[in-house]
């Protein structure tokens, strides 16, 4: 018999947050009127920020114009910047140079960890004193509460002190970041007592569950599994039946060690009715030591999914697996804080890795955060990576424009430097500024960049995102294929673009198309079925629509990219995208 499973098994929540998830696949929906909160008030054209500037008692009128001068309006200083003394200094500078200031307060220290348990009386007094401090100064834009909780408790915790700061100033902003999507890590973080079953050739383990109102397929069932303990020739099949007597097959799934991770995804292609049970069970079809697991369940007696049982051999188990049906641990983790009504859901995601090319759960990151920032309505900020990181690269010109415009592509409304200085962390090296505190190549890339996105910002800030779409030979992971019938295509379909379709506050259409390739610049010639009249752009000059080459007559329009470019189109009001 196996060990039990190696890896740190942690747990799940109330059924009904765990397992109510649906991602749907929807590309359009009704998007209710955004709230008039602190970030719709926000008196920028777009929100531009650096993370991690040089210590408080090093800030000078200097060092603060260069700030200015790379087309930032806010700071989130770090960097030992986190009592009064030092975030009074800052402020002081930055309010003399017209920029903003979204302070942490070192209070918050360790208290949204995996760890956490109920909030100190001292973290619940801070926020109070914290905005008897600082309410009234033009130079705060809002409280800087954790980044990246790793824990469903810690999230709770957060969004607890998010409420207490807007019960004593409601006009600023609270701020919470979100890690993006790694294999193999837990978002949720933290401890809990669970179970778990092996699956063996003569243990088939099993649960039913109820499909989603509106659900009509499924496309994965993702599991929680210890997949060090998956051998190389072993497999695993999961297959979703009507119900446990098995009458009707609807699909089947075999993964290998290959495809195994903590959270494990099987995937299908089943017609399903909605609200309607089903049953899924896995067989192990030999290999190996003819054992893999732990397959994580509830302690027996809890009750994590009510519409459904988990099964051993047939038998009816006092407990339920652990598992996803059309989505996944992180976009469960995602939608936690994304139901806490955050003014924004802020992410990072750091795409460069140092073996070249791009990280592969960076697509990834982005479908779930864009599908989350729009079921909840909420505008959706990012980090932008320019430091490298031991198994990050630094990112040169052209792909510091390619993560900037990809992350336009998917609906993101603000964004933030990582890093403007150069952590003195191992690992960490040159950042906009290197070590020495001294300008890099990067910090003109970000500063030609941050102009343009000054000018496309106030269109960007009123378009809603309603479908994003790739082309090429080979489409990144997680992501969508344009369409054959989708209304812009372009001519020479082996083109690596994203093409995104937007909505105008007003109810015109835009469309972005991006280079996805960093490393050269290209021509493209793109048809607009229906033939829209016209064709403007808007300018990264001036902000305005201008005219562009389109042709009527052909429906056809030949756009020039530099390398990780992105151009924003505006379209007719009666244009149908789709």
């Amino acid at each position: 018999m196996k060990k039990k499973a190696s890896i740190l098994l942690t747990t799940a929540i109330a059924a009904t947050l765990l397992f109510g998830q649906n991602a749907s696949v929807a590309e359009k929906q009704t998007i209710p009127p955004r709230p008039d909160g602190p970030v719709q008030r926000m008196d920028v054209s777009f929100p531009i920020g650096v993370f991690w500037i040089q210590p408080a008692s090093q800030i000078t009128d200097e060092s603060m114009e260069e700030i200015k001068d790379m087309n930032v309006n806010f700071l989130v200083p770090h960097n030992g910047t986190n009592s009064f003394p030092t975030h009074d200094r800052v402020m002081d500078f930055a309010e003399a140079h017209d920029l903003k200031v979204m302070m942490f307060d070192e209070r918050f220290n360790y208290q949204f960890t995996n760890k956490s348990g109920p909030l100190s009386e001292e973290v619940l007094a801070a926020p109070q004193d914290i905005v008897n401090h600082y309410k009234g100064r033009p130079g705060l834009l809002g409280y800087n509460i954790i980044d990246e909780p790793t824990g469903y408790d810690s999230i709770d915790n957060a969004a607890q002190v998010q409420e207490l700061f807007r019960s004593f100033d409601p006009e600023h902003m609270t701020f919470v970041n979100l890690t993006g999507y790694w294999e193999n890590y837990n978002h949720t973080g933290y401890m809990k007592d669970v179970n778990g079953e092996y699956a063996r050739p003569d243990a088939t383990l099993g649960q039913t569950f109820r499909t989603q109102p509106g659900e009509h397929e499924i496309t994965s069932i993702q599991v929680w599994l210890d997949f060090n303990q998956f051998k190389d020739d072993e497999k695993l099949t999961m297959s979703i039946w009507d119900s446990p007597e098995k009458q009707k097959l609807i699909d089947s799934s075999t993964l290998t060690a290959e495809s195994a991770r903590l959270f494990t995804t099987f995937t299908f292609d089943a017609r399903v009715k909605e609200s309607t049970d089903y049953y899924w069970e896995i067989i192990h079809e030999g290999g190996g030591d003819n054992a893999v697991g732990w397959i994580v369940r509830s302690k027996d007696g809890e009750d994590w999914y009510p519409q459904g049982t988990g099964s051993l051999n047939g038998a009816a188990l006092e407990s339920d697996f652990f598992f996803f049906v059309n989505s996944s641990f992180y976009e469960n983790y995602v939608s936690q804080w994304a139901s806490k009504n955050p003014d924004m859901l802020s992410f990072d995601t750091y795409p460069f890795s140092v073996n070249g090319g791009i990280e592969p759960h960076t697509y990834r990151t982005l479908e779930i955060v864009r599908r989350q920032a729009l079921k909840h309505n909420l505008d959706l900020w990012s980090y932008m990576q320019t430091v490298g990181i031991d198994v990050l690269r630094e990112p040169n010109e052209g792909e510091m424009r390619y993560n900037l415009y990809t992350h336009l592509a998917y609906g993101v409304k603000g964004i933030i430097y990582f890093t403007y200085g150069t952590p003195p962390i191992p690992g960490f090296h040159d950042g906009l500024l290197n070590s020495n505190n001294e300008k890099t190549e990067k910090y003109y890339y970000a500063k030609q960049n941050n102009a343009e996105l000054l000018q496309l910002g106030e269109t960007l800030k009123q378009l809603t995102s309603v479908a994003v779409y790739h082309t090429g030979s080979t489409i990144p992971d997680a992501t969508n294929r344009l369409p054959a019938k989708s209304a812009v295509q372009p001519v020479d379909s082996s083109e690596p673009y994203i093409i995104s379709y937007f909505e105008h506050q007003n109810g015109d259409p835009h469309v972005m198309i991006v280079n996805r390739d960093y490393d050269n610049a290209r021509e493209g010639t793109f048809t607009f079925k229906h033939k829209p009249k016209w064709i403007q752009e808007i300018s990264k000059i001036s902000g305005d629509a201008v005219e562009t080459a389109y042709s009527l007559k052909t429906g056809q329009l030949t756009l020039s990219f530099k390398q990780g470019e992105g151009i924003l189109l505006k379209l007719p009001s009666n244009y149908k995208l789709d």
